[in-house]
């Protein structure tokens, strides 16, 4: 009888690990759509819809997961957005960048550009992947900033290098940034807003977009899961938003990532986000 409980102990055991198992695969590809609505008196134009995407690393060393990068960007294709920002870290090893290319190079482009950061697995190749963005028509910002103009409006994009492999420069990024229209700011590393910026510099920031965690990939129900930041972020900057002195940021759970070799999560679904952003006087704010 003893040994017959222990064996029902040990099935239950191998049994809800293959179960878990079975669902860390499925969650890989159950993309979630994000919704943000943000209110700003620095808006006077009808607004704007912005899509961001972040951590694609549809790669290990077998090879790339073409069917998982096609549904996102089949799902990103279907949400008529504006604008489009990308958060970094793209491919994980440089021989498996054409097969993720030739299937990235269907993402459409919105009327208004798609401006990409730098991720910290971009820079093993980082030339490449600046070509191919050349060639795709996404603009790469490196420590700079952009206005992107809206009617008779215009929106500007902040964006600075990787925290761990670039050189990220916020006082040159924000150089030619004013304080009167409203701000993204892209920073692939949460870290690098809550550690290296300053108070002031933050509330510069309407809203941040940041990514590299991917919600901690597999975690134990979503409870615990240690992402790759820094101690004291590890947990707090993980995943959603956050503010700090005032000024909110959202780390997202990004789209790909592998854990152990396989093409799983748990507890850590892919999303792609949008930002919906319109003036405070706008009908039905």
């Amino acid at each position: 009888m003893k040994k017959r409980k222990i064996f029902i102990i040990l099935g239950s055991i191998v049994l809800f690990g293959v179960l878990c198992f079975i669902y860390a695969h499925f969650e890989y590809t159950n993309i979630k759509i994000k919704e943000i609505t943000l209110e700003s008196p620095k808006v006077n134009s009808d607004g704007i819809r912005v899509m961001y995407i972040t951590d694609f690393q549809f790669d290990t060393r077998k090879g790339v997961n073409t069917k998982a990068l096609r549904k996102v960007i089949d799902t990103a294709n279907q949400q008529k957005a504006g604008l489009l920002f990308l958060g970094g870290d793209f491919v994980n090893y440089r021989r498996n960048q054409p097969a993720f290319y030739e299937v990235f190079r269907d993402l459409r482009i919105p009327e208004l550009g798609a401006y990409a950061v730098p991720g910290n697995h971009d820079y093993y190749s980082f030339n490449q992947n600046l070509d191919r963005f050349k060639s795709l028509g996404i603009r790469l910002l490196i420590n700079e900033s952009v206005r992107i103009p809206v009617d008779s409006d215009y929106f500007q994009v902040v964006g600075v290098e990787d925290l761990w492999f670039g050189s990220p420069d916020i006082e040159e990024s924000i150089r030619n940034i004013d304080g009167e229209h409203f701000t993204f700011f892209l920073a692939h590393n949460p870290d690098y807003f809550v550690d290296d910026l300053t108070r002031d510099q933050r509330r510069m920031m309407d809203f941040t977009l940041s990514g590299h965690t991917h919600a901690g990939q597999v975690t134990f129900f979503g409870l615990l899961g240690k992402p790759p930041l820094s101690f004291k972020n590890s947990f707090k900057y993980r995943y959603g938003l956050h503010r700090l002195d005032g000024a909110p940021i959202y780390v997202s759970s990004g789209v790909g990532g592998s854990a152990f070799g396989y093409f799983i999560r748990f507890f850590a679904r892919p999303e792609i986000v949008i930002i919906n952003v319109k003036g405070s006087g706008s009908p039905g704010s």
